[in-house]
């Protein structure tokens, strides 16, 4: 492992949601999103992320989303 190139590697991230008392790991991705929302309101999640332009893989437009979803 020592010896293989840099190119090898893959960065990954991953971000952690409270929710009640436990901690829950997700990637970020649309469908993890989608996942953590009740199902009346994804539909609402899944046009404000059309509306807005956001990239889930870029942190500042995951923050606006997870604000997004803790207001519905």
């Amino acid at each position: 492992m020592v010896n293989r190139p840099r190119s090898e590697f893959k960065k990954k991230y991953w971000y952690f949601i409270k929710q009640g008392n436990k901690m829950k790991k997700i990637k970020p991705k649309k469908s993890m999103i989608l996942n953590l929302v009740d199902t009346n309101a994804r539909k609402k999640v899944v046009n404000y992320i059309s509306d807005k332009k956001l990239s889930i893989k870029n942190e500042t437009d995951l923050k606006k989303l997870i604000y997004y979803c803790n207001t519905l």
